[in-house]
């Protein structure tokens, strides 16, 4: 007889029978966890199926401890493990929508592990189950969900009892899960409620309802135990890497904080060029013997292995405490909800032209000045850079309304009064008053004083080096230069002291207008204290005459024509043309 070709819908079909067919006979959960002691080393892997894990890592509500960690850090949620959907009936906590054939151990032991709480729905609306008998019309009520202590009078729960709003008819969890009985209550569902009270009674003392609850109870048992052991070794591995992580990341806010090198030429433990970052956790190692026995046993193995010491992971945590510091920064502006910018291009260590942004804004405590990032550039223009930092303003969610300041130094692409970056913010939010950078403007004038230097003479130097060091030698000895080095000493010192000023983190604009003005003010009132300076300009060079009056003074004549005047001409002496 002729192969018959199988279509590709058959082979399809036949490969996803085989599948399930492989999966009923997936053993059971007592048989998957070999229940022996706990491994103590750092890393250990846990062999067992994802699947199974993700169920047994779930905490059964009505019988664990408080203290058992939520499931979900764990691993994933059953529900997505087992890959349901809200129309996939296989995990609905609709007991009524539960399949009927496709019962099998996984899905036992995923309701065993949650319980049968969320498919009670004892508080439901009953009205759906209204039935009519005769006159009278018969509900599922909540009385049925309890039964009456013989002795005591007691309410004890039905735990066992659910009732499904898809179907109407009530049903018993664990003859649904492990009972092989036919009856209404794991089959069909029950909708007598004229006799709802006393059937529920008599199934409830029946031999399949006991059997099957010995049988959920046995595996309650089991799932308590696993899961236990699979959060205790769950927590000492937390405890592990946290131990670990606190060292680690200490280390990295250290070399940050103070701006250090990382990493060095290799990244081999106990080289003495293997940077910074090693090098310190390997002098922490000497004094500390938890840190030691983690480098010893985990240090340098590689690829899978996790030691927490490699670059990969270094770079990683800094990038992880650098958005938390963002996050932080960016928090407080919002919180502040009113700030200023102030923003300069400036070159990075790859000479790419980065534009530095740095916010100001008042909290409780006073006005705080924050370096936020480095933003890109595609070019220097005014539209370029407005462009560059309004992008950035829209992903922090910083409203440029509430700019209340901005600050450049004097390029026109910044401070253009029509089309720099400060006109096109103004553009935006014309409450964003331009102040031009007050230690720009100081540099700026300090840059054109004359700094003397003191030259001496050396025999090594070349002659026309020694005969230009003659020169201004020979004019430091002048009373001209005595009377200005007087005069520019108090004046630098103060543009000195009000430049340290105007970087202050601290100043605010009221005190920066003062503090110029006050310099003004300064050096106009050091015009009429001249005497003072030629007084002291004679002491430290020791000359009592001008240039002018050390040298031979020729009359100039001058042909008066019928237009000038009789009177003599004005001869100004040496101090006062000077």
């Amino acid at each position: 007889m002729a192969y018959h070709h199988k279509s590709g819908y058959q082979k399809a079909k036949d490969r996803e029978d085989k599948k399930k067919r492989e999966e009923a006979r997936r053993p059971t959960i007592e048989f998957t966890f070999t229940m022996c002691g706990l491994p103590g080393q750092f890393g250990h892997k846990f062999e067992r199926d994802n699947s199974v894990a993700a169920v047994c890592t779930q905490s059964i509500s009505h019988s664990e401890s408080d203290d058992m960690v939520d499931a979900e850090t764990l691993s994933q949620k059953p529900e997505a493990q087992a890959g349901s959907k809200d129309d996939d009936n296989s995990f609905s906590t609709d007991i009524g929508q539960w399949p009927e054939v496709e019962i099998n151990d996984t899905f036992c032991n995923f309701w065993v592990t949650r319980g049968s709480e969320c498919c009670q729905h004892s508080n439901a609306d009953f009205t759906s189950s209204m039935q009519i008998d005769g006159k009278q019309k018969r509900y599922c009520s909540q009385n049925l969900f309890y039964r009456v202590h013989s002795r005591n009078g007691e309410k004890v729960p039905r735990s066992w009892l659910c009732y499904s709003p898809a179907t109407s008819r009530i049903y018993c969890f664990v003859c649904k899960l492990f009972s092989a009985d036919d009856n209404s209550f794991s089959r069909n569902g029950f909708c007598d409620w004229k006799n709802a009270a006393s059937r529920i009674q008599s199934h409830e003392n029946s031999i399949a309802h006991r059997n099957a609850t010995i049988t959920f109870s046995q595996r309650v048992q089991v799932r308590r135990c696993v899961n236990s052991a699979i959060v205790e070794q769950y927590r000492q591995e937390c405890a592990y890497a946290k131990s670990v992580l606190e060292r680690v990341v200490s280390v990295i806010k250290f070399l940050a904080e103070r701006g250090l090198a990382f990493r060095g030429h290799t990244e081999i433990l106990g080289s003495s060029s293997n940077g910074n970052f090693l090098g310190i956790l390997e002098l922490i190692a000497q004094f500390d013997p938890f840190l030691s026995s983690h480098i010893d046993n985990h240090g340098g193995k590689g690829k899978g292995s996790v030691s927490y010491l490699s670059s990969t992971i270094c770079d990683e945590l800094i990038n992880v405490m650098g958005k938390q510091v963002m996050k932080t920064i960016l928090s407080e502006i919002r919180g502040a909800k009113f700030y200023s910018i102030s923003v300069d291009s400036t070159p990075d260590i790859s000479h790419v032209d980065r534009l530095s942004c740095v916010f100001r804004y008042v909290l409780n405590d006073g006005p705080i000045e924050k370096f936020v990032q480095f933003l890109s550039m595609k070019g220097h223009g005014a539209e370029d850079l407005f462009n560059s930092l309004y992008s950035f303003l829209k992903e922090a969610k910083l409203d440029i309304k509430y700019c209340r300041g901005q600050s450049y130094d004097n390029a026109s692409n910044m401070a253009g009064k029509y089309s720099g970056l400060q006109a096109r913010i103004r553009g935006k939010n014309p409450l964003a008053k331009y102040v031009p950078c007050f230690a720009h403007f100081l540099n700026l004038v300090g840059a054109s004083a004359t700094v003397l230097e003191n030259i001496a003479e050396d025999p090594e130097e070349k002659v026309e080096a020694r005969t230009t060091a003659a020169g201004i030698a020979k004019k430091m000895d002048q009373l001209e230069y005595g009377i200005l080095l007087e005069l520019w000493t108090p004046i630098l010192d103060r543009f000195h002291k009000t430049s340290l000023k105007l970087q202050s983190p601290q100043l605010d604009l009221n005190e920066a207008v003062q503090l110029l003005t006050s310099l003004k003010e300064y050096v106009n009132s050091l015009r009429a204290q001249f005497d003072f300076f030629e007084k002291k300009g004679k002491e430290i060079t020791g000359s009592t005459s001008y240039k002018e009056e050390n040298q031979r003074k020729r009359k100039r004549s001058v042909q008066l024509t019928r237009h000038d005047g009789s009177a003599d001409e004005t001869v100004f002496s040496a101090q006062q043309k000077f």
